[in-house]
């Protein structure tokens, strides 16, 4: 099967795409809502919250297909009746019912996506993000075994922010300042670091967030793969995938999170981390909504070289017992497809 995610398509050099004017437009209003929210947030730190979930509710509602209903703060509801923790921004299914869309306890087969909105992210936030990631997973309808389904929840979840303590808005005082001056200059960075000791408490690839996007600084988007054990592969094939990967002959699930290569603008507006964050949400809905697909598609070819300009933050490896015997099975048959399919048997999913 032709791996969509393989093609160098889009742009043509010198060619310049209107959704990254509109996105910008955007990214504007976003940079001009933080600045007015923040000045009068120790007055009233609730209302700010409130303005700043309408924000990203807004931004949401205006790229996502208008038959995708947005809303704020609810809890999901499991199957067993339990409840998750407050959710800022929840994106539904189109088949949700009418009737129940005000009631705030919102059935878990029917939410699509669930987000966590910052005005400021700072570092002491992401403990609890990490929790409530677990709590959501658990209450979400299982996926159809596939590869896809067992390392992916049903329900995508991340974390969305105006800006963060690792932007050069913050206080010059504060912690990693020289960080925010040039944020490159040391490998990895606090935040990959703050990222990575949240997936290695993480119990399963699933329990992960699917997206992290600073609106002023960058997207952290996460990537799964697969690789089968040394007997699927070629000898000679086999050998350059252990020069350049330290796995072992059994094979290992990988997820890793990809940012920029370089950080965008420095706490200026940029349409960078919005645009990297539209398609990433189009492409987890896609696999529950298939007629998403192509606008997905459409958004990712459409993204200039400096937005798919993208290095590996931080990274952790799995045994591939995380899969079901099921699928093992299956991969043992000969079903996983290299690359990306939206069949769900793919070996890469980004």
């Amino acid at each position: 099967m032709t791996d969509l995610l393989a093609s160098n398509d889009g742009p043509s050099e010198g060619q310049h795409h209107d959704l990254h004017d509109f996105m910008e437009e955007t990214a504007t209003e976003l940079a001009r809502e933080y600045t007015r929210i923040t000045r009068r947030s120790k007055e009233d730190p609730g209302t700010a919250g409130d303005e700043a979930e309408s924000n990203w509710q807004e931004i949401l509602k205006g790229y996502l297909p208008p038959s995708l209903p947005v809303v704020t703060k609810g809890r999901i509801l499991g199957v067993d009746g339990r409840s998750s923790p407050q959710v800022d921004v929840l994106v539904l299914s189109p088949n949700y019912p009418k009737r129940l869309l005000g009631r705030k306890q919102y059935l878990a087969s029917g939410v699509l996506a669930a987000f966590e909105c910052k005005l400021t992210l700072r570092q002491r936030d992401l403990s609890k993000i990490g929790e409530n990631a677990r709590l959501i997973r658990d209450l979400a309808p299982e996926n159809e075994p596939s590869v896809y389904g067992n390392l992916h929840s049903s329900i995508i979840y991340g974390v969305l922010a105006h800006s963060s303590e690792w932007s050069s808005h913050a206080d010059p005082e504060g912690p990693d300042y020289e960080f925010r001056l040039d944020p490159l200059r040391d490998w990895p960075t606090p935040l990959d670091g703050a990222l990575k000791r949240l997936m290695d408490r993480a119990a399963h690839p699933r329990d992960l967030l699917d997206v992290l996007c600073i609106a002023d600084l960058a997207c952290y988007e996460r990537d799964t793969r697969v690789i089968p054990g040394k007997e699927y592969f070629s000898p000679g094939d086999w050998a350059r995938l252990k020069a350049n990967h330290q796995i072992s002959d059994e094979g290992e699930v990988s997820t890793s999170y990809f940012r920029p290569a370089r950080f965008h603008s420095l706490g200026n507006a940029t349409e960078s981390a919005l645009f990297s964050f539209i398609v990433k949400i189009l492409y987890g809905i896609s696999w529950k909504i298939p007629s998403c697909q192509a606008m997905a598609e459409y958004w990712r070819l459409s993204q200039n070289e400096e937005v798919r300009e993208l290095r590996c933050g931080p990274s952790r490896s799995w045994p591939l017992s995380v899969l079901s015997e099921h699928v093992l099975a299956k991969i043992e048959a000969g079903s996983l497809e290299q690359g990306h399919c939206w069949c769900g048997w793919g070996s890469k999913f980004e």
